[in-house]
């Protein structure tokens, strides 16, 4: 059973803190402590007054910074609460780009995070770990423990909402200690709460149930009703994962109004969606047609692609066992229209890469210090050198050592540095698997199911609307033969290994324009002569298969030029676009990648700013 739907839903650990880590930066007095309890405590749910309250609240503090953040972030917190993303957005922007406002401060690392919030919730994923990158390496910096433990519960929703399972596990479990060492109560039960489903979703029951069960105990204990919530999701996840469908479905209808009154959407779209996977399970497929209607609603108001599949999904399951082919078909027809609009809208992968980075930007951190503690070494060899002149034979002897020993470090560093790369590597190459692995059940599964389920219903249609059904499973059918063929081609291209490098740009660059994103030529100056192997060949497609994704991502292009080139030495294919141009800043792993894969081949690779506008990436590579 896998159909969890948690989208982002806390965006807790937001400010809990603010009060407290504010004074030690800013020596707030006694007054200050006052007055954040004073707002803390007018933004409470329901938040009926809350615009009120907030223009009354920043008349009243508006001189003092520190206590106009925390009423700020507040104020922000109860907007993306509430769904009014946009304002939130502004608030935001508008605290952060005021005269003086320091951008080190824990205040913008609080900023930064409800920033990420806002794009989780949106689906913008990848600015949102850009978000939560900056909120951490503050937090970080100021040793705010329980902060970056907020920061590592928002990206383990982040990951649970993708059904990244691995991953939410390894955030939550982190932000669960970091809450316990905190002492927190508030928003610990809620990770914990996170933490077991994660466990349940990886088979883990007996942690699952004792985080559950944990958590439940410390919301009842401390009356935290949005940590009974959760608790009791977690709970009815557990007994799904256990087939104990009648307990779920008395777990899920407790959770579902307390979280209505918390306004908690997201948990109460969630919740729905496994609370019809439930009715399923147990047979009761009018209470799954029924309720799902409802629930389809509700998520239809906050445009929850995925949770809306997964509804249409089980209705049309529940439609098929009942013998209703036609709306079960309908519904069918509805979760993949929900499904594609999903895939072109988030790439899934760019989570994992982002947050890969980030853990590679920390290694490279952690290696500069390295070197430079070699270099304060060396800095240290060479005055004791001057001093003890006397000492020469001993000298020498001891700058040998300690050469020796930096070699040793260097070698270490090194090796320490690959392996980060090939981790990274393993973990692209797993996420590919998964992308895979979904494809081919989400998509091709689904429409084979449509393709079945049309069949069926052919014998009880009239005749003169035969072959009409017969058409549309045909073009059906076809187009699962269209996903199967890109499936297998983004695996390994056909064309490339028969025709070669050139005729496979060609077919790509055709699919691309076909998409109407943007323009791209070709522009093929090779001799007729030139012969590459079939490893260069492969590793060149793939670099201008990411090259080219990079510009429909991130360039904002309309045109897009390659050009192939060749002299008695060497290869050059140069990929140009009239995008918004490429700062030395943006280099990443994907690029780093690009470099280390033409590198296996013998060539070098480069990237900038055209004169004009745009980029300019060229690939050089001996032949």
């Amino acid at each position: 059973m896998k159909n969890i739907y948690l989208l982002a839903i806390l965006i807790i650990a937001l400010i809990q803190s603010c009060a407290k880590s504010d004074t030690k930066q800013t020596g707030s007095n006694l007054q200050d402590t006052t007055d954040s309890v004073q707002i803390a405590g007018a933004f409470v749910p329901p938040f009926t007054h809350a615009d009120s309250l907030y223009i009354s609240l920043k008349t009243e503090h508006h001189k003092k910074e520190a206590t106009l953040d925390f009423l700020n972030l507040n104020y922000a917190k109860v907007l993306i609460m509430t769904g009014r993303l946009n304002k939130a957005d502004s608030l935001i922007t508008m605290a952060t780009s005021r005269p003086g406002f320091d951008t080190a401060s824990l205040a913008n690392a609080r900023y930064a995070n409800l920033q990420a919030a806002i794009e989780a919730y949106k689906q913008n994923q990848e600015e949102a770990i850009n978000h939560y990158k900056k909120a951490i390496q503050i937090f970080e910096k100021y040793n705010d423990h329980q902060s970056a433990a907020s920061v590592n519960f928002n990206i383990a929703n982040i990951f649970l909402s993708r059904l990244n399972y691995p991953m939410a596990y390894q955030y939550s479990s982190e932000a669960t200690r970091g809450f316990k060492a905190a002492g927190d109560t508030l928003y610990y039960p809620s990770a914990l709460a996170v933490n077991a489903v994660s466990a349940i979703m990886l088979g883990k029951k007996e942690e699952a149930m004792t985080a559950a069960q944990q958590a439940g105990e410390i919301s009842e204990r401390y009356k935290n009703a949005l940590g009974m919530a959760m608790s009791g999701y977690a709970l009815a996840e557990i007994a799904m994962y256990d087939k104990l469908y009648g307990t779920a479905i008395d777990q899920f209808q407790k959770v579902i109004p307390l979280a209505r009154q918390l306004q908690q959407v997201t948990i109460v779209s969630a919740a729905y969606a496994s609370l019809l996977k439930a009715h399923l399970e147990n047979k009761s497929y009018d209470l799954v047609i029924e309720e799902g209607k409802a629930a389809i609603e509700f998520a239809k108001k906050y445009n929850y692609q995925d949770v809306l599949y997964a509804l249409n999904r089980t209705i049309s399951h529940a439609y098929q066992l009942k013998g209703d082919e036609h709306s079960a078909l309908q519904h069918m027809h509805q979760a993949d229209q929900y499904f594609r609009d999903e895939m072109v809208t988030n790439d899934r992968r760019v989570m994992g890469e982002l947050l890969v980075q980030y853990e590679a930007e920390k290694k490279d951190k952690q290696l500069a210090e390295q070197k430079l503690e070699i270099q304060e070494k060396n800095a240290a060899i060479r005055s004791w050198l001057i001093v003890g002149g006397l000492l020469l034979v001993g000298s020498i002897f001891y700058v040998y050592q300690s050469r020796k020993s930096q070699k040793q470090e260097l070698i270490l560093i090194k090796q320490e540095n690959e392996n980060a790369v090939l981790k990274a590597i393993m973990n692209g190459e797993e996420r590919e698997r998964r992308s895979i692995s979904s494809a081919l059940h989400d998509s091709v599964a689904a429409n084979l199911g449509a393709a079945k389920m049309s069949l069926q219903a052919i014998p009880f249609l009239v005749e003169e609307r035969k072959n009409e059904q017969l058409e549309k499973t045909a073009q059906l059918i076809s187009s699962i033969h269209r996903e199967v063929r890109s499936i297998a081609h983004n695996l390994l291209p056909i064309t490339l290994e028969k025709e070669g490098l050139v005729v496979a740009i060609m077919e790509f660059v055709t699919e691309i324009n076909q998409l109407n994103l943007l323009t791209i030529k070709i522009d093929d100056r090779l001799s007729s002569d030139l012969n590459l192997s079939k490893q260069s060949e492969l590793v060149l497609f793939r670099i201008i298969q990411e090259l080219v994704n990079n510009i429909v991502k991130h360039a904002k292009a309309t045109e897009a030029t390659i050009c192939l080139s060749n002299s008695d030495q060497h290869l050059e294919i140069q990929v140009t676009d009239n995008g918004i141009g490429f700062t030395a800043n943006q280099e990443n792993l994907g690029l780093y990648s690009i470099r280390e894969r033409i590198n296996t081949v013998g060539g070098t690779f480069s990237i900038g700013r055209k004169e004009r506008n745009g980029t300019v990436a060229r690939l050089i590579l001996k032949v």
